[in-house]
């Protein structure tokens, strides 16, 4: 399988936080990974067979995603196994910036694969076209000039972004320890108005993303730390049943059960998508 990750041009660094590429090749057998909720959604070019996804906590959540498409925010884990023969080119965004440029409050698409002609982007096809067959380097160059133009014809919400963007900040700094009341004090504002700015530009409910911000962060210390059952001691839960509360419900199992799982985790992957 050939894996690559680059950054958008510097203008779309506040926007998009990197462009990825999945190629394989006919083989006979299928690979499996593990991917974690990040807090951003996505949008995905793809060719060939594609790729099956799978929710970790419901069996009957099957989907085959043979065709281009949006990814909403997740809520919990999926298994994601790629087709024999695959092409996938993806654009991971930050948090707040799908609403900027598909004009669509993002809680509408929670937990969605959704094909791209509901995001209004009259232009896929034909950006689709553009992307098939390219190097990922050229693709890289055709993704930055959409964007660019994109972005140009955004000039509102310039107030909320800013906001917005603090108050993630402040969520990765005290890694996800705090609450939507302690962001209202900080900021001045109603925790109604953080609600409404999360529904429109993220998709999630604040307390959520809170809570998928601190459980990535244990979930990283859970990976380096010998001992796995101390995570939870310098991620501020209360005791392990507490830290295995969160582990279950992003992962779908527990940390014993994770250690010795078939899912094979892709950690720069992981490691990329931190705040």
């Amino acid at each position: 399988m050939i894996y690559k990750i680059a950054n958008p041009t510097k203008a779309l660094s506040p926007f998009i936080r990197f462009y990825w590429y999945v190629a394989e090749e006919e083989r006979s057998n299928e690979q499996t990974k593990l991917i974690l909720p990040d807090g951003c959604s996505e949008l995905i070019f793809c060719w060939n067979k594609g790729y099956n996804r799978k929710d970790l906590q419901n069996d009957n959540s099957n989907h085959s995603v043979v065709k281009s498409c949006f990814t909403g925010q997740l809520n919990e884990s999926i298994v994601a196994t790629n087709f024999s023969k695959t092409g996938i080119i993806g654009v991971k965004f930050e948090p707040f910036s799908p609403f900027l440029f598909f004009g669509i409050p993002q809680h509408h698409f929670n937990n969605k694969i959704v094909n791209l002609s509901e995001l209004g982007m009259k232009d896929c096809k034909e950006l689709e076209h553009q992307l098939y067959g390219k190097s990922f380097k050229q693709a890289k160059v055709i993704l930055d000039k959409h964007f660019l133009n994109s972005i140009a014809a955004c000039k509102d919400s310039e107030n909320e972004i800013l906001l917005l963007t603090n108050i993630l900040k402040q969520i990765v700094t005290k890694e996800g320890n705090l609450k939507v009341n302690d962001l209202s004090y900080l900021y001045g504002i109603h925790r109604r108005t953080i609600i409404r700015l999360f529904d429109k530009y993220i998709g999630l409910q604040p307390k959520r993303f809170i809570n998928l911000i601190r459980f990535r962060i244990a979930f990283k210390s859970f990976r380096n730390i010998p001992d796995q059952s101390n995570s939870y001691l310098s991620n501020g839960f209360y005791d392990q049943s507490h830290f295995i509360k969160f582990f279950k419900y992003f992962i779908g199992t527990t940390p014993n059960k994770f250690i010795n799982s078939r899912f094979d985790f892709d950690l720069q992957l992981s490691l990329k998508s931190e705040f």
